[in-house]
């Protein structure tokens, strides 16, 4: 069956700025995908080792919360991933002007003070302190550079019709 791309996807990177509540702004196309007054999950995350958030819609977290219960408790990768991950999330709402709360907490996880990038990653999109992203995003860039059969391995990029 082939799989056909989702309008559903949060894609691109928008900067913005934290305001002195700890209010960021929304990105328009994130909001498109969000209702109104938005339940929404920020957990702690990393790339590499580097911290940041993910922020969740509910039906994205509810199916990781679904392949979470079925994984075995006291499995010490579960244990990890629930201690750092799981227990980070904490629930905000989508205020009226497009704004969410980060809170103190995931803030000074994720290092953010100012200046943020905020990344489209498909179902879920991260909240990075925007010079960070920028270094992050190089090295991303490097790296596929120098193997170029990362790409061809993932089956990403132009395929002839005979592909």
């Amino acid at each position: 069956m082939e799989c056909q791309p989702s309008g559903d996807m949060f894609r691109g990177t928008y900067e913005h700025s934290i305001d002195e509540k700890g209010r960021i702004n929304i990105p328009k196309p994130f909001r498109d995908l969000l209702e109104q007054d938005s339940q929404l999950f920020i957990t702690t995350s990393f790339i590499k080792d580097i911290n940041c958030l993910d922020v969740y819609r509910p039906k994205d977290w509810y199916r990781l919360e679904e392949n979470l219960i079925g994984k075995p408790e006291f499995d010490p990768d579960v244990t990890d991933f629930i201690n750092y991950f799981y227990s980070g999330v904490q629930e905000c709402q989508l205020d009226r002007q497009g704004r969410i709360l980060l809170a103190p907490s995931l803030r000074d996880h994720a290092k953010l003070i100012k200046d943020v990038a905020l990344v489209g990653t498909g179902r879920k999109f991260r909240i990075i302190e925007k010079d960070t992203w920028v270094a992050v995003r190089a090295a991303s860039g490097e790296a596929l550079k120098s193997n170029p059969r990362i790409m061809q391995d993932l089956k990403i990029g132009a395929q002839s019709p005979e592909d």
